[in-house]
């Protein structure tokens, strides 16, 4: 591998890390204290949830009618995407919170369909298609900075710090991708006609959508919450009596195996 076909993955790397780790999970660790400093009810955390939700829905889907232009349209998502990170912080309006959630998950939508896309196509094309695993641990990337970070802006900037913190560093990454793949280019598509080959109701792919949906439901919507639904736990049982009671449960099972 040389220094272009590594400036291409990791330009990929941090894109994905900005809308899916950053734009789009970051949402998951500051959610308990927007709740709590601004007095949202879990209806309310919920809608903005499903707000980014319905966004990365339609952009995801809108991603597969691009054929022209890739890189650019992808280079105006990602910008869109990160001033969408930025005013959350900046804002304190709820319904202008929704409309920059819908904004972010349309513009993630994009980015991960396009960015996959074009990584792909230039791996393919230098025959390095070994190498696109590491395309998708932006993602990952992204979760543990988010993960990371946010306590530690919380407890300087409340809530809006951690936002305005991410965005900064979507910025940096945003910059890094912008230099890294300065000599990138990307071909047009030519829109292939339909036929029986290409309809996507034929063979395993209804099966992969439904697969995929049912992963989404059990992953992300609970990977969402998992934080608020941590924080809000009143009657959790401590661990040092739990650890107490392991002995005679340990006993107990021994002496009705005896």
């Amino acid at each position: 591998m040389n220094r272009q076909h590594f400036s291409v993955i990791l330009g990929g790397i941090l894109f994905l890390a900005v809308a899916m780790g950053i734009s789009r999970f970051a949402f998951t660790p500051i959610l308990p204290f927007m709740r709590v400093d601004e007095n949202l009810s879990f209806a309310q955390g919920g809608w903005l949830a499903s707000s980014n939700y319905i966004g990365y829905f339609i952009g995801a889907l809108g991603a597969g009618f691009v054929y022209k232009s890739k890189k650019n349209f992808l280079l105006i998502n990602v910008f869109l995407n990160v001033f969408s990170i930025i005013l959350m912080g900046l804002v304190e309006s709820y319904l202008i919170w929704i409309l920059l959630r819908f904004i972010a998950g349309l513009t993630s939508g994009f980015i991960f369909v396009l960015t996959s896309s074009i990584v792909m196509d230039y791996l393919a094309a230098n025959l390095l298609t070994r190498w696109s695993g590491y395309l998708f641990s932006g993602v990952g990337l992204g979760i543990a900075l988010s993960g990371l970070f946010v306590p530690f802006f919380e407890a300087s900037f409340n809530w809006q710090g951690s936002w305005l913190g991410l965005g900064a560093l979507s910025v940096l990454f945003l910059a890094t991708t912008i230099f890294l793949w300065r000599q990138l280019s990307v071909a047009n598509h030519i829109k292939e006609p339909k036929s029986a080959d290409n309809n996507i109701w034929r063979g395993f792919m209804p099966w992969l959508i439904i697969a995929y949906g049912l992963e989404g439901l059990g992953y992300i919507i609970t990977g969402t919450f998992l934080v608020d639904i941590i924080y809000n736990i009143d009657h959790c049982v401590p661990m040092p009596d739990i650890v107490g009671y392991l002995p005679g449960w340990l006993l107990f099972r021994q002496h009705q195996s005896g």
